[in-house]
């Protein structure tokens, strides 16, 4: 009898199984502090950081610094704000920078600030639930999830505006439900990421990438989860903890910077996309490149059941069983006819 191999492998230098043992990411290295850091940029935005400071004080887990980065704002006031809304037992530091850097370089200066094994980013804007940060921190530290670099929780769309110095709440609606793992491919897509006040990452996650691109000016944080979610896992915590404030019909300070650079986001993912394709070209390979320009190949094509693609569909559905209903008309009333016309046929043959 010839001897079977008891175990199929894969070609080439694939590994036996499709999933391998992962990294254990929960290792923290020699002198970082357990809790979580939470890195807060504003500027100017009084009204907004006041809701902030709220949210990160509500917080009932242990061992947390905020870590308050001024982008060029008035110093004074910011400090007042700060220390007059956070509870007990929160580090706060301040960064204040003398004329703004912009959100890019804002935040990599909290990324360099962060000592903790978590850290989270809260903007002045958004807000969390009181247990957000408890549930992330517990969900993180179980044994089985140590695979995973970072988690995701669900979150709401919070619609308002601001009227006579007033926050207005408008309507609420739920966030693109993600699930139970981030999809490395639907990251690719960069429009299906989650908001970043639901995320929080494990410090390791700035040993895989320590900073964002600061050439660009907006959807860098989704370069930045792309790029860290290219080497480890981000799970998703099945939960509404947080809360995304959105503000469409707002100018100036008060409007959310996604509606300001809206416009540039279209060309900033294709200049991503030309330059991956470059590099796995040059090596012979296809990869990340390749399956981000895939995705919006097949979407710009209606290829995929985007919403617009339903819709025309469903019109079209329409349009296609009213006509169906108009040829059983027909074809009923010219059966009524035949059947007439050989009726009487019979009758004069019997004749």
């Amino acid at each position: 009898m010839e001897n079977v191999a008891a175990e199929f492998s894969l070609p080439g230098s694939l590994a036996p199984f499709l999933l391998t043992a992962s990294t254990d990411w929960s290792v923290r290295s020699p002198g970082v502090e357990p809790g979580v850091t939470i890195i807060l940029r504003t500027r100017d935005r009084p009204l907004f950081l006041k809701r902030a400071v709220k949210s990160v004080a509500a917080q009932s887990a242990p061992d947390l610094t905020l870590c308050v980065v001024n982008d060029g704002g008035d110093r004074q006031t910011i400090e007042q704000i700060v220390r007059a809304e956070m509870r007990d037992g929160v580090e706060v530091e301040f960064i204040h920078n003398a004329a703004p850097v912009g959100q890019v370089e804002a935040l990599n200066l909290g990324f360099a600030r962060v000592r903790r094994e978590f850290f989270a980013i809260h903007d002045d804007d958004d807000s969390w639930s009181p247990d957000f940060l408890t549930e992330m921190t517990g969900f993180l530290r179980r044994e089985e999830n140590a695979r995973f670099i970072g988690a995701a929780a669900n979150s709401k769309v919070i619609e308002e505006d601001v009227e006579n110095g007033r926050i207005v709440f408008k309507r609420s609606h739920d966030h693109h439900r993600f699930g139970p793992v981030l999809s490395l491919f639907k990251l690719l897509h960069f429009h299906s990421h989650p908001p970043p006040i639901s995320v929080l990452m494990r410090r390791a996650a700035l040993s895989v990438a320590s900073a964002n691109n600061p050439q660009m000016h907006v959807m860098y944080d989704c370069e930045w989860m792309v790029r860290v979610a290219m080497r480890a896992d981000i799970a998703v915590v099945d939960r509404t903890l947080a809360f995304y404030h959105l503000r469409k019909a707002s100018s100036g300070a008060t409007r959310n910077s996604i509606f300001e650079f809206d416009k540039d986001f279209g060309a900033l993912l294709t200049l991503i996309q030309n330059e991956l394709l470059r590099r796995e070209l040059a090596n012979g390979t296809l990869g990340a490149g390749f399956a981000s320009s895939l995705i919006h190949f097949f979407k710009d094509s209606h290829f995929m059941f985007n919403q617009e693609t339903t819709d025309y569909l469903a019109r079209r559905s329409r349009r296609y069983f009213r006509h169906r209903k108009r040829i059983r008309k027909v074809e009923t009333a010219f059966k009524g006819l035949w059947a007439a016309l050989s009726l009487r046929r019979g009758a004069s043959t019997r004749v």
